[in-house]
């Protein structure tokens, strides 16, 4: 089977970013100030967008640290961030999924997960997991209408921030 390169979501472009793209993605980071704060426990930083591109957990290969941008008329509307055999082989693990406070509560953020989800499976993957912080209630209402099951708790820090957070998987294929 070859690989997708990236989900497909017509009539969005949807593709690999680069360092190239850190400007872009800073400039969404911005404009999801909100998300930053609730998450973070602080406003965006200048290097938020080069830190989604390089950041991985440690024994990640750099070419399994997928970071995609969904495009709508040439701009940025949203990042998706993917691991790749993480943590098993046949696991992929989501990190992010960010969407511009315009384009959101018009299903979007479903019709992302749903192309996510295809290429995963497209691409040998047989289930995704994910946490969600517990105090973003809004984010664990749409990941469990995704299918998602939480899996336990635990913790999570970010520098200056300590948040509590559900796991949740998703089984594929069945």
């Amino acid at each position: 089977m070859r690989e997708q390169e990236a989900p497909q979501l017509a009539p969005y472009q949807v593709r690999r970013l680069t360092d190239a793209d850190a400007a872009e993605i800073q400039d969404l980071y911005v404009r999801c100030t909100a998300f930053v704060e609730l998450v973070e426990g602080r406003p965006p930083a200048s290097h938020d967008g080069l830190d989604l591109l390089q950041a991985k957990p440690p024994g990640v290969k750099d070419e399994d640290k997928l970071v995609f941008g969904l495009f709508e008329a040439g701009r940025m509307i949203g990042a998706l961030d993917v691991l790749r055999g993480y943590p098993e082989p046949d696991i992929w693990y989501l990190g992010l999924l960010m969407l511009s406070p315009e384009t959101r509560n018009r299903g979007l953020g479903a019709q992302v997960y749903a192309a996510t989800r295809s290429w995963v499976e497209a691409n040998g993957g047989k289930a995704v997991r994910l946490i969600v912080q517990a105090q973003n209630d809004a984010a664990l209402r749409f990941w469990e209408r995704q299918g998602f099951v939480v899996m336990g708790a635990t913790t999570q820090e970010t520098g200056e921030h300590t948040n509590e957070v559900f796991r949740m998987e998703q089984r594929l294929g069945g």
